[in-house]
């Protein structure tokens, strides 16, 4: 059935960076970040979103250190 296999915008844009950081992409990692902080597509988690920005940090993502003195 067509529905079935539909994909919400919200879906797509969780995957994208959830797989890339997997493979240790430290934007994506950021950006999982971002999305735990502001609940895009996942719970709002701000232990979970601490976390991606001290991963991403580590890697010298600006935005993470950005990210983590705003928290």
């Amino acid at each position: 059935h067509a529905l079935s296999s539909f994909l919400t915008l919200e879906s797509v844009l969780c995957a994208c960076p959830q797989q890339a950081a997997g493979v240790g992409d430290p934007d994506a990692i950021h950006n999982l970040g971002y999305m735990h902080m502001n609940g895009l597509g996942v719970p709002q988690n701000y232990t979970k979103a601490k976390e991606y920005f001290d991963e991403a940090a580590q890697h010298n993502i600006t935005a993470a250190f950005n990210a983590l003195g705003f928290m």
